[in-house]
């Protein structure tokens, strides 16, 4: 196992005093920079930063960042949700890291897709069935990681069946 021991610490997100959400930061016992390139591999929707030796994606609506002594979580609701968050997510790293032998380690960085690029994939109906204003509010929102593309109804009609699996590919396999 290469995460043993971790401290977590809970904290209002500086930019937003009196916030409903929450951030928690976990310490790691260990340094864990030799995982991040097996993270990378496996969480195609996550950027790296191998000189930074830091990873981020997005998740379930949380940011997280994985470096060699952290892992953060943002967007908790409570001390109870960030543990509960933490311990699935240090698990989840365990489990990559203990099928390591099995993974081809990927230390080039991923480019994220803008808005714009994720925008001229979707059907530009402006249905608002996603619960967006519009398909380009849409697309801001899945270029930040903010929804989830299964919320685009028209996605998931056969006329649209090739623009989802570009998404799908843009997005990391969403």
């Amino acid at each position: 196992m290469l995460i043993q021991t971790y401290q977590i610490k809970v904290t209002s997100p500086p930019c937003d005093p009196g916030s409903e959400r929450w951030s928690a930061f976990a310490s790691l016992g260990s340094d864990i920079s030799e995982v991040l390139p097996y993270l990378n591999a496996v969480w195609t929707d996550a950027t790296y930063d191998h000189t930074a030796k830091v990873l981020t994606r997005r998740s379930g609506g949380h940011a997280l960042a994985i470096r060699p002594r952290e892992v953060a979580v943002s967007n908790v609701l409570d001390r109870d949700d960030a543990e509960r968050l933490v311990r699935a997510l240090i698990a989840e790293i365990n489990e990559i890291w203990a099928h390591r032998g099995e993974i081809v380690p990927r230390l080039e960085a991923r480019k994220r897709p803008t808005a714009l690029e994720l925008y001229k994939l979707l059907p530009k109906t402006n249905c608002k069935s996603c619960g967006q204003s519009s398909c380009f509010a849409f697309a801001l929102q899945l270029a930040a990681g903010g929804v989830d593309l299964a919320a685009c109804a028209p996605l998931y009609t056969l006329e649209f069946a090739k623009q989802r699996q570009e998404l799908q590919s843009l997005l990391g396999g969403e």
